[in-house]
């Protein structure tokens, strides 16, 4: 559970990569987020990062429906789910839940109409 504070930098295609991961907060970089060390694997030099944002909150009456379209988007693998997150000196937010570019709110009542 150790604190550590994450660079963040978007890549070619627009989303964001992790820069770096330090234990100190940056200076003059306000694009980082403070996150904490969930497991380290000292053999393949990988880290297990726990992020300050897991959850999206919504119209209640929406939000088992968007949650079934999440489920189903991230095991069909022609779907591309993602989280647009606000970060900025160290807290983030998540803002909206994107499948293939749509607001999953857009496609919650959209699925209603139908």
């Amino acid at each position: 559970g150790e604190e550590v504070y994450v660079q963040i930098q978007a890549d070619s295609t627009g989303y964001a990569r992790i820069r770096s991961v330090l234990k100190e907060k940056p200076k003059n970089d306000p694009d980082y987020v403070k996150a904490s060390i969930g497991y380290v694997d000292e053999v393949n030099l990988k880290l297990l990062i726990n992020y300050p944002f897991d959850r999206f909150y919504m119209e209640e009456s929406k939000a088992q429906p968007a949650e079934d379209m999440y489920r189903k988007s991230i095991i069909d693998s022609t779907q591309i789910a993602y989280a647009l997150v606000h970060v900025k000196n160290g807290e983030a937010v998540i803002r909206d839940v994107m499948i293939d570019g749509i607001s999953i709110s857009v496609l919650v009542r959209g699925s209603k109409n139908k």
